[in-house]
């Protein structure tokens, strides 16, 4: 009869908030001192490639998106118009999202005159 191997410890994995990771994004619980417990929190998301896409289509030479202190979203590129002469496009939105999109729509309105 053969000899039977100990039997091995068990080997665990530590979670990830061992490591001072979190499984799931936390989101803010307040935003300028108001409660977001009652409040419904949207989140959107841009297809940066899309955008990328739509850019080049566009001849833009330069884009820059940001966040503001407000909250708002800044969303600004430099587009070619049919005339050779570079216009800046700068939009203001509530969200990235429509900041991109409202500022993709005006791009192409100059770009294309309509």
């Amino acid at each position: 009869m053969p000899d039977e191997a100990p039997a091995r410890p068990r080997m665990e994995m530590p979670a990830p908030e061992a490591f001072g990771l979190s499984s799931a994004p936390s989101l803010p619980t307040a935003v300028a001192g108001r409660s977001l417990a009652n409040q419904t929190i949207q989140i959107t998301a841009v297809n940066w490639t899309v955008v990328r896409e739509e850019l080049h289509r566009l001849g833009a030479k330069s884009f820059h998106v940001e966040q503001l202190n407000d909250g708002r979203h800044r969303f600004a590129c430099k587009v070619a118009k049919s005339t050779g002469q570079t216009d800046l496009v700068e939009v203001f939105g509530q969200s990235e999202e429509e900041a991109v999109r409202v500022g993709l729509e005006r791009a192409n309105a100059i770009r294309y005159g309509s």
